[in-house]
């Protein structure tokens, strides 16, 4: 199975769990399984965190693989990512 199918399966699975956990699976708990199942499967990914322009409070996080949204999905042009190093 190719890394990109198996990525796709995997943003598959994760939105299938958040309907069915007893708890609120916001987007910095998606983007962890995410990164967990991803590195285990060895499927190279970026992992961002940004805050929504003109807002100090209103953040966001998502991964992608190869420009596709495994987790978190949303318009990038309305975050402003946050650089952490």
């Amino acid at each position: 199975m190719g890394q990109l199918v198996k990525a796709k399966d995997i943003a598959f699975a994760i939105q299938l769990a958040a309907k069915y956990i007893p708890w609120s699976n916001v987007c910095r708990h998606q983007s962890w399984q995410a990164v967990y199942l991803l590195t285990e499967s060895k499927i190279p990914f970026t992992y961002q965190v940004g805050v929504k322009k003109n807002s100090t409070s209103d953040g966001h996080s998502w991964v992608m693989v190869e420009n596709i949204f495994i987790s978190g999905a949303c318009d990038l042009n309305e975050y402003q990512l946050l650089n952490f190093s």
